[in-house]
């Protein structure tokens, strides 16, 4: 028997530690005056669980999102047409 070479999310340490991960940039997101615009109210739990099973199955790990989510079609149609912040005309969202 061979074994199989691991996938970077047996890597990364699974589930548990891909969320601390996304946690961790969420919590710095939201405690950024400038980033924490894109996501007005914070970033939800089902955001961060979303986001989580994404990274999971694109590391090679459990299939949740597309099987769960809907999958990358659905991920896509999800965010494309959302609202950006206004512009401050440099690039930056406004002080």
């Amino acid at each position: 028997m061979v074994d199989e070479e691991p996938t970077l999310y047996d890597w990364a340490g699974g589930q548990e530690a891909l969320r601390r991960l996304i946690d961790c940039f969420y919590d710095r997101v939201e405690a950024d005056d400038q980033l924490s615009r894109f996501f007005p109210g914070g970033v939800t739990e089902e955001h961060r669980a979303n986001v989580t099973d994404w990274w999971a199955e694109v590391f090679g790990g459990p299939d949740a999102y597309t099987r769960d989510r809907g999958g990358y079609e659905n991920m896509l149609a999800h965010h494309r047409g959302s609202a950006s912040p206004p512009s401050s005309g440099t690039g930056s969202p406004p002080p």
